[in-house]
């Protein structure tokens, strides 16, 4: 499930949609340009069904495999944002990445890993 969310963003970007708490993209034109990549790129497959629910699954967000696929993905981004900054690699200022994950992560399982990593970043 996890791959094929990240092959929905190949043809469109990993499109920004929210800078922080600001929601500045349409949510409805990245479902659809996802969606018309998975089914491109899965055509011609014969599982080609199973792929476009999996990747279904994950938009619509009702099962727990699809929201801890979410919050590891919102997890992954923020681990991303906190290697550029160590390794000086951020062009600017990269908080909206945090403030963005950290409403996300905040009261779920994956708090704990929230808070090192701020740790980490205040301590760099």
């Amino acid at each position: 499930m996890s791959l094929v969310h990240d092959l929905g963003e190949i043809g469109i970007g990993d499109i920004v949609w929210e800078k922080g708490s600001l929601v500045i993209g349409s949510q409805q034109e990245k479902h659809v340009g996802e969606r018309e990549t998975i089914q491109r790129i899965f055509s011609d497959n014969p599982s080609f069904k199973e792929y476009i629910d999996l990747w279904e699954e994950f938009e619509t967000q009702n099962t727990l495999e699809a929201k801890a696929v979410k919050l590891f993905d919102k997890l992954e981004m923020l681990i991303q944002a906190y290697e550029y900054e160590k390794r000086n690699l951020a062009k600017r200022s990269l908080q909206e990445f945090w403030d963005n994950v950290e409403k996300y992560l905040k009261n779920t399982e994956l708090e704990y890993y929230l808070d090192e990593l701020k740790i980490l970043r205040t301590n760099k």
